[in-house]
């Protein structure tokens, strides 16, 4: 029974029924894909959503990674790549990317090396051209200022080039041509910063140059100016504006778009932690934040979080958490007026990403539960909420296990302090408490555990009569930062003790006892097992502690540990 269990298990892993995650750069639409045949991986791409739309697509190979690795007898593992784009004086996208910036790992590792590619003779760029690229590896950063310029940050030999967490710490401007060692140092972070960078962002016309110190975790400081052909706009400190360190700012268009971490003060008004809000770069420029006008996409209700925001052509599309099920609310992107939005949330996983964020509607949606299989569908965010179920079926992955006669449902458990704590239960309708259950937690660095169909749990564990729990507690983001915010440094036992009322309820209700349960975490999750179990042992019968991070007097001095100080706090003060 073992055997058969694990070899059905890696036939599901190695299944070649996988659904092709695609990207519209220019006029191809490009996926990375692994198989049994090409473990490293095929860069390829297709024409045409027509092509794709087949149930064997024409995949024209642009990179063999695999093929790569045993020409130069080297272990390669591909790391993602950055197409080079080039605009016109408006900000408008001209023509197909000819070139991108392959980043290439030794081994899988996080430090990388990085060659420029050639996307239609399908080559590295020849010496004979003068390419881009970084053949010691690091954990280096890159973004395109034009064709023939980088941002660059990377290790490369010089004392101070990067920070104590062994990221970036100097952002140079690197020039077609030269060595990157020779580039100009233009802009520079502290020793004590996670990480120092600086890129170029367009939208709609609008084009912005940015820098920040990563100063912890959760926090960073910003400079941002308009890119303009002399490049000689001022640069605005986003601090100086009114904008707090602990929040995320991006563009659309002309506007910025804020999402705090903490309470904020814009507009003439206080909101709460957690809402996404845009305002006009040259009104935030006059006036700051207080004193701009500032629209409010997003406010955070006590059940209520934002989870992931997109963006079309004419859409804003947020997803929205409500009791960690999900709804999408759509937004006309100019007036920020209701555009047809979704009136219940439901328990599901789902993500929608726009086909072609500057010059279309189209979206691609895909979306699962714990016992339906993934699908991917072709939307259009004008449509709204009504365009969610016209949408296209573009592709399905096929059912992995018996799902007839099963159940998912949400339940909610008390903590210690008096709050609720939501968990998701997945298995045999009716299943009696003697039935084995295994029970997920994470809870840790505003990572929401979402609904989704896992193969490998249907098949190898609710299909032979298992129940599946997951764990929504705190230090997680499914109510947004303050859910995490209540588990971080010296509140962290709260993850445990709700780890516990969530076992102590599912003993309570029927749904376990102690003796029929395990639970299981890995990383950060396993730190929260290991603790639970040496603080509960009484309530659970196996621990499954997958790669734990349990060193909490050393962890901080452990590859990037010093960057994770802000979740779990300085063991050395």
């Amino acid at each position: 029974d073992g055997e058969a269990g694990y070899a059905r298990i890696l036939s599901i892993l190695e299944s070649k029924e996988k659904i092709p995650s695609i990207s519209k750069i220019g006029d191809y639409y490009y996926n990375f894909w692994t198989s049994a045949e090409n473990p490293r991986g095929l860069l390829r791409r297709v024409k045409s959503l027509e092509e794709f739309r087949a149930a064997e697509p024409d995949w024209e190979v642009v990179l063999d990674v695999d093929a790569l690795g045993k020409a130069e007898d080297a272990s390669w593992v591909y790391k993602g790549s950055a197409s080079r784009r080039v605009y016109d004086a408006n900000n408008k996208l001209v023509g197909s990317p000819t070139r991108t910036l392959v980043s290439l790992s030794p081994g899988g590792s996080d430090a990388i090396v990085r060659r420029e590619f050639d996307l239609i003779s399908k080559k590295f760029v020849d010496a004979s051209e003068s390419p881009f690229r970084l053949d010691k590896p690091s954990k280096s950063r890159c973004s395109w200022l034009d064709e023939d310029t980088l941002y660059l940050g990377a290790d490369l030999g010089a004392e101070g080039d990067m920070t104590s967490s062994g990221y970036p710490r100097r952002v140079r401007e690197w020039t077609r041509g030269t060595a990157p060692e020779d580039a100009p140092i233009v802009f520079e972070g502290e020793d004590g910063d996670v990480s120092v960078g600086a890129y170029l962002s367009r939208s709609r016309g609008h084009a912005f140059e940015w820098r920040y110190r990563t100063t912890s975790f959760y926090t960073s400081k910003r400079w941002v100016r308009r890119h303009v052909a002399a490049r000689d706009a001022p640069w605005r400190a986003l601090e100086d504006l009114g904008f707090p360190d602990d929040a995320s700012v991006s563009h659309l268009g002309e506007s910025l778009l804020v999402d705090n971490r903490t309470p904020i003060e814009a507009g003439g008004e206080t909101y709460p932690a957690g809402s996404y809000l845009a305002v006009d770069f040259d009104d935030v420029v006059a006036h700051g934040l207080k004193g701009a006008s500032v629209k409010a996409l997003f406010v955070p209700t006590p059940t209520t979080s934002l989870a992931g925001v997109s963006s079309t052509k004419d859409r804003l599309v947020l997803k929205v958490l409500d009791d960690v099920k999900t709804r999408l609310v759509f937004l006309e992107a100019n007036t920020w007026l209701d555009a047809g939005s979704e009136a219940e949330a439901q328990i599901r996983g789902i993500s929608l990403s726009a086909v072609d964020a500057e010059e279309s509607n189209d979206y691609f949606l895909r979306s699962s539960t714990y016992l339906e299989p993934s699908t991917l569908k072709l939307g259009d965010a004008k449509a709204g909420a009504a365009g969610l179920a016209a949408a296209e079926p573009l592709k399905a992955l096929p059912a992995f296990f018996d799902a007839s006669g099963m159940e998912a449902f949400q339940g909610r458990a008390t903590s210690k302090d008096g709050t609720e704590i939501p968990y998701f239960c997945v298995r045999t309708k009716g299943a009696a408490a003697t039935a084995p259950c295994l029970l997920y937690g994470y809870g840790g660095f505003e990572i929401s555990q979402s609904p989704g169909y896992v193969a490998t749990i249907g098949a190898g564990w609710l299909e032979r009569g298992g129940t599946y729990v997951v764990a929504n507690i705190r230090g997680g983001g499914e109510y947004g930062p303050t859910w995490h915010q209540a588990a971080k440094k010296e509140k962290r036992h709260v993850c445990v003790e709700d780890f516990a009322a969530v076992a102590e309820h599912l003993a309570a209700s029927g749904v376990a006892t102690p003796g029929t349960l395990g639970v299981r975490g890995g990383s950060n999750g396993g730190l929260l097992v290991g603790n639970f179990y040496v603080q509960r042992p009484e309530l659970v019968a196996a621990v499954v502690c997958a790669v734990p991070l349990l060193d909490m007097k050393r962890y901080s001095h452990l590859l990037a540990g010093a960057s994770w100080r802000a979740e779990y706090g300085d063991p050395d003060t």
